[in-house]
């Protein structure tokens, strides 16, 4: 994402062949397309990849006070990171390390002091079910040639609409032009959108009136984003960085308080999880109602005070999916959120990778990447 030509290269489709233990992206994408998936799981990723139907997916920005990268699956801090970084000296047998290791963290039961601020998605209310409405998935091409165009499905009901209104910002997927072929051989670089799907405004502009000056699409695609190459000390390309650099415009710097519309939570935890995928390894499905392009980040969180046998009983509900319905578990559809560890002696995850226990905060970019899919 720091090349110059990152909005050409971002659109590379990506085929995916599970090749690890976790798999999450590889599950994510059979399971959207209603695909089978065991022992053989690499034939229909394989099958994917021949077949070559381009989907969009979302990406996350992820930023620490060091760094800035982009996320594809999940952002992890407590149970669910330990299990997945401790179990690594299991890693000779597949798989099953995440259920060794989970009962094993389980009954030596942490707890981890923290501040969470999470951006909720508009129209989601703490005493509603965590899922909401998305638009209908479109119709895709058919060759490896073929455009990739939105069909016109129908719209949402007016009553679903107020009450979880369509969110998704044009600003990344809605309006690509098509990709020039520069290399003939490679003719997946082709893509155009209708755009009639989409909502006109960002997604600051649907959040309400939480925003002095809305932002139109020209102005978000040229608002510098240089608060992530902060302490690089690489100045000499700021007006290149101004043009070419990701936009970013729901999350404030790392200095600066969270706005006052997001929802701030100081407490203890024993898990805090942002999934951005249906499941982050093959047999554990987290957001069940996660879609690869929905601009939606799922929030999953357990504050201290649970019991052994409680969590136990999250972690048995994995594999189904059913853990969003315990009580005890927050489940949050969200846009953005910043976590503050108080200590950095624990594991922060992000894809699978620890990365150094600090202030993180992350923020969607909807339908900005593209995967090979049927």
């Amino acid at each position: 994402m720091t090349r110059p030509d990152w909005k050409k290269a971002v659109k590379i489709p990506v085929g995916v062949v599970p090749g690890g233990s976790g798999n999450g992206l590889a599950r994510t994408i059979s399971y959207a397309a209603g695909e089978p998936y065991d022992a053989t799981a690499v034939i229909p990723s394989v099958l994917n990849i021949i077949c070559g139907r381009v989907a969009p997916m979302d990406l996350v920005r992820v930023q620490t006070p060091t760094e800035c990268f982009y996320s594809f699956l999940s952002i992890g801090w407590g149970l669910m990171a330990d299990i997945d970084i401790e179990s690594e000296r299991l890693r000779a047998i597949g798989e099953a390390r995440f259920a060794v290791w989970a009962v094993i963290r389980a009954i030596g039961l942490r707890k981890y002091k923290g501040k969470l601020s999470y951006l909720p998605v508009h129209g989601y209310k703490p005493d509603q079910p965590a899922k909401i409405i998305t638009e209908p998935k479109p119709k895709r091409s058919k060759t490896l040639d073929s455009h990739l165009a939105w069909s016109d499905n129908p719209p949402l009901e007016e009553a679903e609409q107020e009450h979880f209104p369509i969110f998704r910002s044009k600003s990344f997927g809605a309006n690509d032009p098509d990709i020039e072929d520069e290399n003939k051989t490679v003719r997946l670089l082709k893509f155009s959108y209708s755009g009639e799907e989409f909502v006109e405004s960002p997604p600051l502009a649907i959040i309400g009136s939480l925003v002095d000056q809305p932002y139109g699409e020209e102005n978000l695609q040229n608002i510098p984003h240089l608060h992530c190459t902060e302490g690089r000390g690489d100045t000499d390309n700021l007006e290149l960085q101004k043009e070419e650099n990701v936009t970013a415009y729901l999350c404030p710097p790392l200095n600066n308080p969270v706005p006052d519309h997001w929802v701030v939570v100081d407490d203890e935890f024993v898990l805090v999880y942002v999934c951005e995928q249906t499941h982050i390894s093959t047999d554990v499905l987290f957001a069940p109602d996660a879609k690869l392009d929905d601009g939606i980040m799922w929030l999953i969180m357990i504050r201290a005070g649970v019991s052994r046998a409680q969590v136990m009983y999250f972690l048995a509900c994995l594999q189904t999916g059913d853990h969003v319905h315990i009580p005890y578990v927050d489940v949050i559809p969200i846009q953005a959120f910043r976590l503050e560890p108080l200590r950095t002696d624990s594991f922060l995850t992000v894809d699978g990778e620890v990365i150094p226990c600090c202030t993180i905060q992350a923020e969607v970019l909807p339908s900005i990447a593209r995967v090979m899919s049927r």
